[in-house]
């Protein structure tokens, strides 16, 4: 008994086991070189794209996370992607190009639709716990393209992007390179935030945000 089933283990092709977990997690698909290294403990995943197109990258997920619609891209060597316990991401784009960058997301977050996270050039983007995030939100590290001064050297470096515990993104907002916000921010619909807001329970609105109320608070649910 023990040699008919490991002799019927040895001959099912790789296809079809493929097929089996795509089945199991949700017609997901995971793609890439060799020595990157994926590990979800248990995440419920559906109809996610994650593509590796370098070596050395890894993606580490905590307990009990939701993936729905989403896609993992990550050109280049050596970067990583760390996800805590018990988010919730639908329709999600995280985007690395280069090397040595990070994601950095805590736990019990909310994402609930079309955002983009992009990391580029060795930078890192982090972002705490208990955050919900609304659609149409891109954040980046980076400009994309270079500026150049007078004798044409590069004048816009990527830098990182911080962003605290219990923080609520409203939709369509853009968050640009080199953001710090604190924890128990409101950030408006629409905003563009291009400078840092360091003080903790305000509300930021416009193009750019600024603080538009201080000593503030909020709370997912509809009092």
């Amino acid at each position: 008994m023990i040699t008919l089933l490991k002799k019927t283990i040895s001959h099912q092709s790789r296809k079809r086991i493929k097929n089996l977990l795509s089945r199991y997690f949700g017609h997901n698909v995971i793609k890439g070189k060799k020595h990157n290294f994926f590990k979800h403990s248990g995440a419920y995943m559906t109809n996610c794209r994650i593509i590796f197109h370098g070596s050395g990258n890894q993606i580490v997920m905590g307990g009990g996370n939701r993936l729905i619609n989403c896609t993992i891209e990550i050109f280049g060597n050596n970067n990583s992607i760390y996800i805590g316990d018990e988010n919730l991401f639908n329709h999600i784009t995280f985007w690395i190009e280069d090397e040595n960058c990070k994601i950095q997301i805590g736990s019990l977050n909310k994402f609930t639709g079309q955002l983009q996270l992009s990391a580029v050039e060795g930078t890192s983007l982090t972002i705490g716990d208990n955050c919900l995030f609304s659609s149409g939100i891109n954040i980046t590290t980076t400009d994309s393209h270079s500026i150049l001064n007078e004798s044409g050297n590069r004048i816009n470096p990527s830098r990182d992007i911080q962003i605290g515990d219990h923080v609520w993104v409203g939709t369509r907002v853009l968050i640009l390179k080199g953001v710090s916000i604190a924890a128990d921010t409101v950030v408006g619909a629409a905003s563009l935030v291009c400078r840092s807001s360091i003080e903790n329970c305000v509300a930021i609105a416009g193009n750019p945000a600024r603080i538009v109320k201080r000593n503030i608070n909020w709370n997912e649910k509809r009092i």
